[in-house]
């Protein structure tokens, strides 16, 4: 009796490479956004690297910083792309009970970077819990805010937001381990 026995060996081999984006120096020493205006919104403007044009947007860095008495805050994010008209809100997450850096899966607005600026925000509906910034000078001035009492972007002149952009490369490497063997008994 013969029978065949094939043996294939491929592996494929995927890596990423995560690209940062802020202009603030990580020191968060002010608290912005707190307030009892919802729909309280703020923003960042972002020039993309040579690095990140052509990659996908996947992840929305903010370091949340709760005050005394504050309630969780539901938010989406919203990535805006003014030159080419994008505009995709995330799903809504839930901020509670923090003072840290969190991220936050932003990939399905879909957005890739282009050579353009592009704004990324965060738009609260509902809670009391302010985004930090860095006041740390040179101050960039790429950061607003906006709410239903003032409905116009105000630059924020005294911090920088404390909100990042996440790129990501993602590769994927076939690499083959071995060759089809065929034996014969």
């Amino acid at each position: 009796m013969k029978s065949l026995l094939i043996i294939l060996s491929l592996l494929v081999l995927a890596f990423s490479t995560e690209y940062e984006l802020s202009y603030e120096d990580g020191t968060c020493q002010t608290i912005y956004g707190v307030g009892d205006d919802v729909m309280q919104n703020l923003r960042v403007r972002f020039t993309p690297t040579s690095q990140v044009i052509g990659l996908h947007l996947t992840k929305g860095k903010v370091y949340w910083h709760t005050v005394s008495g504050g309630s969780d805050l539901n938010f989406h994010f919203n990535v805006y792309d003014p030159d080419s008209g994008f505009s995709e809100n995330s799903q809504t997450y839930t901020a509670n009970n923090l003072t840290q850096w969190l991220s936050y899966d932003i990939s399905s607005t879909g957005y890739i970077a282009s050579a353009n600026d592009f704004y990324l925000a965060t738009i609260s509906e509902s809670g009391n819990v302010g985004m930090s910034g860095s006041s740390q000078p040179p101050i960039d001035l790429r950061s607003a805010w906006q709410s239903l009492s003032y409905p116009d972007w105000m630059p924020i002149n005294n911090c920088d937001l404390c909100l990042r952009a996440i790129f990501d490369a993602v590769a994927v490497e076939p690499i083959s381990l071995g060759n089809i063997r065929a034996i014969y008994r």
